[in-house]
């Protein structure tokens, strides 16, 4: 389980890169249920 202020390091390869942003993004904003909640990660115009 990560905890607020554990880091992470994600090897992926070019192909996967932006659907593992955006999973981790998803997950971020609403935890493991994400998905089934509607959300899919696609950046926000504050995420930069």
């Amino acid at each position: 389980m990560l905890n607020a202020g554990d880091e992470l390091l994600l090897v992926t390869t070019p192909l996967t890169r932006e659907a593992a942003e955006r999973r981790l993004r998803a997950i971020g904003r609403h935890g493991k249920l994400a998905r089934w909640l509607g959300e899919n990660g696609s950046p926000r115009v504050s995420d930069g």
